[in-house]
């Protein structure tokens, strides 16, 4: 597997990718089992690309870190080291993430990379384009604000030198925010700003994935030769997408 800047190239695939996105996973014991029981049950996992708001909140500094997220990152780790290459791309649930990942942060995540806008995985003779997407919606004003300021070096840098429990409440309340704003946004799905989205990405790909919109949704744009995806949440479908080593993607529900 080699890695250059915002791709990473797999020359001869063997197995499967796994697409998970918005697991928004809860600090309580069921939301953590049926997660790990998915992903056990996994056939042939070459890759697996985590699309973000893999919790509730996270704070991604290693001390803030909650039983709940041990366990999880504890499970990924086990797999990671039975060869499969797993893959982060930061949503908007997490904060404190590396900027720039380099091997001495590899103890502590159990990820290959970690990406904080588009990436591309070269899969065979196949090219697949991924992101977040939260960021898409350019209609979004008070969210992309919200976005700048809650995760600038700022802010970051007060984090690090909170006390646990006060970076926790901060979290909360700010996700408590955002979660009662905005309303208008959240309830339609922008189906014109992801049209213009995909418009500028399709061309050099057979397929781009996206998180972060919660439905099943393909988007096919004339004169272009690649779909974009929208994938599907595990937080309330249960639904994860499989892309073999020819290149089908399947979709698969618990």
């Amino acid at each position: 597997m080699k890695k250059k800047i915002n791709e990473v190239t797999i020359l001869n695939p063997q197995g499967n990718i796994y697409i998970i996105s918005d697991s928004h996973i809860d600090n309580n014991k069921k939301s953590c089992d049926s997660f790990n029981n998915m992903l056990k049950s996994l056939e042939s996992p070459n890759t697996i690309v985590i699309l973000g708001d893999l919790f509730k909140i996270w704070l991604a500094l290693p001390k803030f870190w909650s039983r709940y997220n041990f366990y999880i990152l504890d499970i990924l780790k086990e797999i990671q080291n039975n060869n499969t290459n797993i893959i982060f791309a930061a949503g908007n649930r997490e904060l404190l993430l590396p900027r720039e990942y380099c091997a001495s942060l590899k103890q502590d995540f159990p990820f290959n990379f970690i990406f904080h806008d588009i990436f591309y995985l070269n899969w065979g003779k196949k090219r697949y384009g991924f992101i977040h997407g939260d960021t898409i919606n350019f209609n979004d004003k008070n969210y992309l604000r919200w976005k700048s300021f809650s995760h600038s070096f700022l802010i970051e840098s007060i984090f690090r030198f909170t006390p646990e429990i006060i970076a926790r409440w901060i979290a909360k309340k700010g996700e408590n925010l955002m979660s009662t704003t905005n309303k208008k946004f959240k309830i339609s799905f922008p189906e014109k700003e992801v049209k213009l989205f995909a418009k500028k990405v399709l061309n050099n790909v057979d397929c781009f994935f996206v998180g972060h919109f919660h439905i099943d949704k393909k988007i096919a744009i004339d004169q272009c030769s690649g779909i974009l995806r929208i994938v599907p949440d595990w937080l309330t479908k249960k639904t994860i997408l499989r892309i073999d080593s020819k290149g089908i993607i399947k979709t698969i529900k618990f």
